[in-house]
């Protein structure tokens, strides 16, 4: 009997050899502690670029509100296709209202203020950076062509002379331009900060006069 109670005082006194020390809480309060903050911080810094991203379209709306509106319905684009990447996609007439972008989630927006194809001025398409979208223009090369399709059947050829990553407050490519341009733009970048701009011209092949009619009046 006597060795059963001392083993049973020896399995106590192991037991209580293996619980967590004072000073070992602590650590472990501290470390929940800096977690939390951690946790914090992230959320903050994450709302800090939403409402970033937020004013910066304001912004970008109030500078290039003012493009001329030169929208010939029969002549607005229907389809986008790019044969490097194998994108074919429909298109959709979008417009600024107040200061909120009007974006399609399946379609590419084509900037109804902007160009249209065949007349001089800056052509803008946007879309979400986005399988069904323009999630491949980040492959997209110097010389590689670009194809408009319009309402009235016609074909447009353009060819890329630029391809750039851009702050989101820089909107030079956004303004109106005097000869014909076609310019592809979508989000890239951490917390959507940055702008991925593809810059075309038309293709000598298809090129096509608008009888001296420009978008800039």
């Amino acid at each position: 009997m006597a060795k059963r109670k001392l083993a049973k005082v020896k399995k106590i006194k192991r037991v209580k050899n293996t619980s967590p020390t004072p000073q070992i809480l602590k650590n472990l309060v501290k470390s929940q502690s800096k977690l939390l903050l951690l946790i914090g911080a992230f959320l903050i810094f994450t709302s800090a670029f939403y409402l970033f991203n937020k004013t910066i379209d304001q912004i970008l709306v109030e500078k290039i509100s003012g493009i001329n509106s030169c929208v010939n319905n029969r002549l607005s684009p229907t389809n986008l296709l790019i044969p490097s990447q194998e994108v074919s996609a429909e298109i959709e007439d979008s417009n600024l209202i107040g200061n909120v972008w009007q974006i399609s989630k399946e379609k590419v927006s084509h900037l109804q203020s902007s160009a249209v194809p065949g007349q001089s001025g800056n052509i803008i398409m946007y879309g979400h950076n986005t399988k069904n979208n323009f999630l491949n223009l980040q492959f997209l090369k110097e010389g590689d062509a670009i194809i408009l399709k319009t309402k009235d059947n016609k074909q447009y050829s353009y060819v890329i002379t630029s391809t750039k990553t851009v702050f989101s407050t820089d909107v030079q490519s956004l303004k109106a331009t005097d000869e014909e341009v076609l310019t592809l733009y979508t989000c890239v970048g951490f917390g959507d900060t940055m702008r991925l701009v593809i810059r075309a011209v038309p293709a000598k092949s298809a090129l096509v006069k608008s009888a001296g009619k420009s978008c800039r009046g």
